[in-house]
């Protein structure tokens, strides 16, 4: 799919653009590649290893902090409450989902 939707947050993948609520947001590569990885399966558990290997092509058993880092811009720039997260959601230890 070209266009995926979560809330009030659009992605376009053809043009590498993400509104929200019909305004852009100014995303970095890595952030619209996160995104794009969790819009992707939406309401699906998405493994650490999963994205850190297909985002960053870091191997199994590295653990990374850049991840966190990453979710955590990420939700200040698409959440109403970056501290309350609806949309992008941690399964403790395991990985995140994107609210389906």
């Amino acid at each position: 799919r070209m266009c995926l939707q979560c809330g009030d947050v659009l992605i376009d993948a053809r043009k590498h653009e993400v509104t929200l609520a019909g305004e852009p947001v100014d995303l970095t590569p890595k952030e619209f590649d996160l995104l794009m990885a969790l819009a992707s399966r939406p309401g699906e558990l998405v493994r650490r290893e999963e994205l850190l290997l297909d985002i960053w092509g870091l191997g199994d058993g590295l653990s990374s902090r850049t991840l966190d880092v990453h979710i955590g811009r990420l939700r200040r720039k698409i959440e109403p409450t970056a501290d309350e997260p609806t949309l992008i959601l941690t399964v403790p230890r395991v990985g995140y989902k994107l609210a389906a």
